[in-house]
């Protein structure tokens, strides 16, 4: 009966340790993607800065075909963006022409994670002078919402 005891107190004190746990298990795997999101999209950076170079300071045309032209040149493989469990691309490219022409590089978005895929509202940019930065709920919405098609 003592032996029983201590089994269900043990699994109990058991289970309470790993439902505490498990949120900090979800945080730290959430900024884990977060940090593989920002350092991919800092490579796309890179490999479109060097696009442009390489084209008289012209970005990719479009958004269909832009992991296209980088492969293999410019980028190894196809970066992988977002939460480990999103199926669908998780980011957009925005054409902006001539890299060298941009006003004001620091505010103008290149690149944005396509809404909706982390626990807190928000997102990254890429912005046209090669940072990456996140940008909270409302800013992030302003900010991405004219560069998203109209359905």
């Amino acid at each position: 009966m003592l032996i029983a005891g201590a089994v269900v107190a043990i699994t109990l004190i058991a289970g309470i340790t790993f439902g505490l746990a498990l949120p900090s298990l979800r945080t730290a795997r959430e900024s884990a993607d977060k940090a593989l999101t920002a350092a991919a999209m800092a490579e796309i950076g890179r490999a479109l800065r060097s696009y442009a170079a390489d084209h008289g300071g012209r970005l990719p045309p479009s958004d269909d075909d832009v992991i296209t032209r980088l492969t293999p040149h410019y980028l190894a493989a196809a970066p992988r963006l977002g939460p480990v469990w999103a199926r669908e691309p998780t980011w957009r490219y925005v054409p902006l022409g001539d890299l060298g022409q941009v006003a004001n590089p620091s505010s103008k978005v290149l690149a944005f994670e396509t809404p909706g895929h982390w626990t807190r509202a928000g997102g990254h940019l890429l912005m046209a002078d090669g940072a990456v930065k996140w940008v909270d709920g409302l800013r992030y919405d302003e900010l991405v919402s004219p560069l998203t098609p109209r359905r």
